[in-house]
């Protein structure tokens, strides 16, 4: 679990921008609130290289109120779960 930064506002009720505090977080990453609630996802980092932001976009529409709210919002990133490989019919 890492700081993801602090939320500034809410975009026509849809998503929040974060102020980033690293440069390291990566789109699909999951964010938790203050209270390690899961309350969204990572969809987009804009702004410039040197201070970013994130683009967070919430997972119920409950939580865009408490994710705006929040001092300080968490990210975490979990490994990727890779499909099998598909079977090739025979010829």
């Amino acid at each position: 679990m890492r700081k993801l930064g602090r939320p500034l506002h809410t975009v026509k009720r849809r998503v929040v921008i974060v102020e980033m505090e690293e440069r390291k977080p990566i789109i699909g990453a999951s964010v938790y609130d203050y209270n390690l609630r899961l309350v969204g996802k990572i969809v987009d980092i804009i702004g410039p290289v040197k201070k970013p932001y994130a683009v967070v976009r919430p997972l119920e529409k409950k939580f865009l109120e408490s994710m705006a709210s929040s001092p300080k919002l968490y990210y975490e990133t979990r490994p990727r779960r890779f499909l099998p490989k598909r079977r090739r019919r025979g010829r």
